[in-house]
């Protein structure tokens, strides 16, 4: 089986819409899929803007984010060598040093 590793932009587009390709992938049993602990910390700050572009209530919203998050596989950033994170910072730094613990991850 393949593994993939989201980040939180992949997540957030996938709870915008119920049919969106992106959500159908990740709720298949296709791929294993791996993101940082980071990232349920930056869903938890995007809530209100995914409940906006979602418009749904907030006990909807959290069933929608629980069926989701439910088939990730979520790993502690502590457990990524340094050096990963150092390649991965190389990579990053010069397009978005946020996605550093994503690309040092995979």
């Amino acid at each position: 089986m393949n593994k993939v590793v989201v980040d939180t932009n992949i997540l957030f587009s996938s709870f915008l819409s119920k049919n969106s390709n992106i959500r159908k992938i990740l709720l298949s049993d296709r791929f294993l899929f791996f993101s940082c602990n980071s990232c349920i910390a930056e869903l938890i700050v995007l809530k209100d803007r995914i409940k906006k572009y979602t418009k749904l209530k907030e006990k909807e919203l959290f069933y929608f984010i629980h069926e989701i998050v439910q088939k990730i596989e979520f790993v502690n950033e502590r457990y990524i060598s340094k050096e990963a994170f150092y390649k991965a910072w190389q990579l990053c730094r010069d397009i978005d040093e946020s996605d550093t613990p994503f690309v040092a991850l995979t």
